[in-house]
């Protein structure tokens, strides 16, 4: 089990780096897909970036919206089979709300009158 410092704030490409030796010593030396299993035990495919500075790309931000990732919050990469790693997530805030992109939002103001169970989150 690696720990990684911390969820970066999730920029609009959503890459996650790496830091230190659990890359190199742990994933692959080449480019291609890995596999988180999330603590719902949902698994996700993610493209993984060997260089100087490993990071996840691809999939990363799917799987950072689906399990509503926020900054500084600390995830655990546990290696559980090649190419496989269970994420064990330790939240800063307990109380967490959905991540939503801007279109997103707009979609979801225009049809809160059709859709009372966005309309308290709308209000918040």
């Amino acid at each position: 089990m690696e720990y990684i410092p911390h969820v970066n704030f999730l920029p609009p490409n959503f890459n996650q780096a790496l830091p230190g030796p659990f890359p190199f010593k742990h994933l692959p030396d080449y480019n291609g897909e890995v596999f988180l299993h999330d603590p719902n035990k949902k698994q996700w495919a993610v493209r993984y970036i060997f260089s100087k500075r490993p990071a996840l790309s691809g999939g990363w931000g799917k799987f950072a919206v689906g399990n509503n990732l926020e900054s500084d919050d600390v995830c655990i990469f546990e290696l559980i089979k090649k190419k496989h790693m269970k994420v064990h997530i330790f939240r800063v805030l307990e109380d967490i709300k959905p991540l939503l992109r801007p279109g997103r939002v707009k979609d979801l103001v225009a049809n809160a009158e059709a859709n009372e169970n966005f309309k308290a989150l709308i209000d918040y």
